[in-house]
């Protein structure tokens, strides 16, 4: 889970945007085909989601809507980090860490 400047809360398995002070849901962020795992959130207030679905997902909060999918892995996506230098960090199940720039969406390395 993660909170936003706005007070939002953003729970993850499916993604919902909670009103925390008024105890409602906002909405329902739809894509992931499975459970999500883990979520961060940028600077820029963009979500970012790893799921079961092999899939990292890029989400405009504002709009609901997915920007852009990031995919590379032959099986679950476990944790994502980012780094002081904007660079995301990411961890399956198939035993890799893939190291991401998120400006052009590119897998920069793997780690075996």
């Amino acid at each position: 889970m993660v909170i936003n400047k706005n007070s939002e809360l953003i729970s993850a398995s499916t993604i919902k945007v909670w009103d925390i002070n008024r105890g409602e849901r906002l909405k329902t962020l739809n894509g992931h085909t499975d459970y999500v795992r883990s979520i961060v959130l940028t600077e820029n207030e963009e979500l970012i989601s790893a799921s079961d679905d092999r899939t990292i997902k890029i989400w405009n909060l504002k709009t609901g809507l997915c920007e852009k999918t990031l995919i590379g892995y032959t099986n679950f996506i476990k944790s994502l980090i980012l780094t002081k230098n904007g660079e995301l960090v990411s961890a399956s199940d198939d035993t890799t860490i893939k190291i991401w720039n998120l400006t052009t969406s590119e897998c920069k390395q793997t780690l075996v």
